[in-house]
């Protein structure tokens, strides 16, 4: 029954906590509804404790209606109700125009309707729920175009890919593909397992992998030195490359190498991003303005997750600023205590010496980098710190403090990019600060957000001085750093001058021609440092936030990836 109607148009006549005599024929006048339905209504009222309904005996007397509500009250229920519905954007909506009292009331109800929980499929069964919520996110579901952490977290979840590379021993794991070898480096070949099975029911074949890599430009990372893919039979293909690189394999498991269906992609094209189809341990089932459903994937041929299904809310960032859970990361008792990790990967200021102009000049990049105060981004009450490198160990190694020299640059005009990833999600703070500092250093500038996606154009950053942006490195450092180094979809190679993109290629050459991990690790930072030392780029800070651990909880797997999200596949909860 819709009782909140009835209530609302009870206070219209009646006051809270005020006795009132009435009759079933004066509120059926009010409610607009017959006497019978009038008699339904209140006892229902009743029976919820919101009024008192007492009746005298004797010729003339008229019962008494008592109020124990309020119009905060209605809301609360209201919104109760249409979360209980699935209604979520409403019931959010709703519970806000309740006072900050009556909205605590709801954050502790809502609460208990989230986490992990227990909802019974059928007689003899039941499914383990995860619900949580978070705030509202556009996302782009197709691998090669994932451009966010939350994309990436979806898709790793949705899709998988050849191989998997697991951070803790640093090494490859099969996924898709079971086994993989190499005489030279040169020659790849892998073996699919059998009678992997895509969401829509048909079986992976060798063909959908290659398919997968070639939509990737000639010009990326896993096709630079890619001459051709052989399929031998339907899971067998091989990799042939131009030059050795035993870093291969491990571009296949970066997540735009997720394999897709070649028939899916072709009949919904461009609408694959938000309908995806995977062959992972959750396909997608619902995609709205109220929530993205996962449902666990009965074919999946790896291991099955525990959780089966995942249910993440859409909330405004407002309510969610209030809500503890912790699934966003707060403790869920006192047993647990907060550690405080950064994120690998760092802000920067990337120099554009391709554009016409001072910032061709070694010297003059020199004196605008020295009136640069890395200190000055950084947030003290989050932790952060001046980052020296892409690498948090590395920063490490160095000072905490940078002595800056005085500079005096000439006076110019300069045009700052700050990289936008979406909307109230950019560095425009960062490119503030920096205009700051050369306000002091006597330069004008000016500042303009650029969108993240649209790096795809490497031309249209050309434009200007200096880009003020971040990375956050996947779970392969080496790899991801590797990435940010040599893509044109990434701000730092676009904006170098052609003799240097030329040592940059040849000196990532030798590091995956190199078997030696160490080796590797010290060429890359190497190179980071001669791109420095020529003044092409100066790291910022490095960003973190605080996670919460417990040695004994029920709670099992809550940690966060390199995305800053917790992998469904893994997280569980123990029954007691």
């Amino acid at each position: 029954m819709k009782h909140h109607k009835y209530a609302s148009k009870l206070l219209d006549y009646f006051t809270s906590e005020n006795k009132a005599e009435t009759t079933i024929a004066d509120l059926a006048s009010v409610f607009q509804c017959s006497e019978r339905h009038t008699k339904t209504v209140i006892h229902h009222l009743a029976a919820k404790q919101w009024i008192t309904w007492h009746v005298s005996q004797g010729r003339g007397k008229k019962p008494v209606i008592t109020l124990h509500f309020e119009k905060d009250d209605i809301l609360l229920e209201q919104a109760k109700g249409l979360i209980e519905k699935e209604i979520y954007q409403k019931g959010f909506t709703v519970v806000q125009q309740a006072s900050a009292a009556y909205q605590e009331k709801f954050r502790v109800w809502f609460q208990q309707q989230i986490g992990i929980t227990q909802v019974s499929a059928d007689k003899n069964a039941s499914l383990d729920v995860l619900r949580y919520p978070f705030y509202p996110v556009r996302l782009c579901m197709d691998p090669l175009d994932a451009s966010s952490r939350h994309d990436s977290h979806m898709i790793q979840q949705i899709f998988d890919r050849l191989v998997e590379y697991n951070p803790e021993t640093e090494t490859l794991e099969p996924a898709i593909a079971h086994c993989w070898e190499s005489k030279d480096g040169k020659q790849w070949i892998f073996y699919l397992r059998k009678n992997v099975r895509f969401h829509h029911g048909r079986i992976l074949h060798a063909n959908d992998v290659k398919t997968t890599i070639l939509r990737f430009t000639e010009d990326s990372a896993i096709r630079k030195n890619l001459l051709n893919i052989q399929i031998i039979n339907q899971t067998t293909l091989i990799f042939q490359l131009d030059k050795s690189d035993y870093l291969f394999p491990r571009l296949l498991a970066d997540v735009r190498a997720s394999i897709v269906p070649i028939d899916v992609i072709k009949e919904k094209g461009k609408l694959f991003s938000s309908k995806p189809i995977g062959c992972g341990p959750y396909q997608l089932t619902i995609y709205s303005e109220e929530k993205i459903q996962l449902d666990r994937f009965e074919n999946y041929y790896g291991l099955a997750p525990w959780l089966d299904k995942v249910e993440v809310i859409t909330a405004s960032e407002e309510f969610l600023s209030k809500q503890t859970h912790p699934l966003l990361l707060e403790a869920p008792d006192s047993s647990w205590v907060e550690k405080f990790t950064y994120e690998q990967g760092a802000d920067f200021i990337i120099l554009n010496s391709r554009k016409p102009g001072s910032l061709q000049d070694k010297n003059y990049r020199k004196d605008l980098i020295e009136a640069i105060r890395p200190a000055d981004f950084c947030l003290a009450k989050r932790g952060e710190i001046i980052a020296h490198s892409l690498i948090v160990d590395k920063s490490m190694t160095f000072p905490n403090k940078i002595n800056q020299t005085s500079s005096s640059p000439c006076q110019s005009s300069l045009k700052i990019a700050a990289q936008q990833i979406r909307k109230n999600a950019d560095h425009y703070r960062e490119a503030a600060i920096l205009q700051k500092q050369l306000e002091d250093a006597g330069i004008h500038s000016e500042i303009e957000l650029f969108p993240i996606a649209e790096l795809k154009d490497p031309n249209k950053i050309l434009d200007y001085d200096l880009f003020v942006g971040g990375v956050f490195l996947s779970d392969d450092y080496l790899l991801s750093a590797l990435t940010f180094m040599e893509s044109m979809s990434m701000p730092l190679y676009p904006l170098l001058p052609d003799s240097v993109q030329k040592e940059v290629q040849q000196k990532l050459t030798k590091i995956r021609q190199s078997e030696n991990s160490q080796q590797q690790w010290e060429l890359y930072f190497q190179l980071e440092k001669d791109l420095k030392k020529q003044h092409f780029i100066v790291f910022l800070n490095h960003r973190g936030h605080g996670v919460y651990e417990a040695e004994d909880s029920l709670y099992e797997n809550i940690h966060l990836n390199s995305n800053g999200r917790i992998n469904y596949r893994k997280v569980w909860r123990k029954p007691f």
